[in-house]
């Protein structure tokens, strides 16, 4: 806090009123985008989730064969096209700036083309267990070859991390720290095609 007192050479001073300077802590980046695949035509979407006063944003493209990214048209959170064997690929990642010029850049993620043999159904938007009992989230999946790979985010961490589990089913016993879990899984055929699914959110029930 400041104020500045000001005198005349007669000695008759003023006070001026009391002020703050502060440090601004810039945007924040609380979700990531993530790399989505969809089938050619589709639309592919990915988006990034951020806290901060007047946000704004804008998103950097980098396709096969570019040397560097370059600024895209879209200024919103979510980033959406449709998918085309050009874009199959693409790498992306968005710049969020605030109303005082503070920037966060988010992770950079991949937007590609899957095969049409290879689909991942939609899961539920929850899954609840009691304390102690398990919840188990399935993912079906058709196509060659595929393996899977599941990501997790609990509740009050800002970006996922790779699980151990690679198998179709995720399995947890239900517990406070696992309650607000937050989940999705990776799957790749033999091509090297890769489909997410969308996320899941684990739930203990009262």
């Amino acid at each position: 806090q400041l104020y500045c007192v000001v005198t005349d050479k007669n000695g008759n001073t003023a006070k001026s009123s009391t002020v703050t300077i502060s440090m601004t802590t810039g945007p924040k980046i609380t979700t990531q985008p993530k790399s989505v695949s969809v089938a050619s035509g589709s639309t592919a979407t990915v988006k990034v989730v951020a806290s901060g006063n007047g946000l704004t944003y804008a998103w950097w493209y980098k396709d096969t064969g570019m040397t560097a990214f370059k600024k895209g048209s879209i200024t919103t959170a979510s980033y959406s096209v449709e998918m085309t064997e050009t874009r199959n690929g693409r790498q992306l990642y968005c710049v969020v700036t605030d109303k005082n010029g503070n920037t966060a850049k988010s992770n950079t993620v991949t937007i590609s083309m899957t095969s049409a043999g290879l689909s991942v159904n939609t899961l539920p938007d929850y899954v609840s267990a009691a304390a102690g009992d398990t919840a188990r989230v399935r993912v079906v999946a058709t196509g060659n070859g595929l393996t899977y790979q599941w990501y997790f985010r609990n509740a009050g961490r800002t970006s996922f991390s790779e699980s151990s589990v690679t198998s179709a089913s995720y399995s947890v016993k239900m517990s406070s720290a696992a309650d607000g879990r937050e989940l999705y899984c990776i799957v790749s055929d033999q091509s090297g095609n890769i489909a997410a699914s969308n996320i899941v959110t684990l739930v203990m029930e009262d």
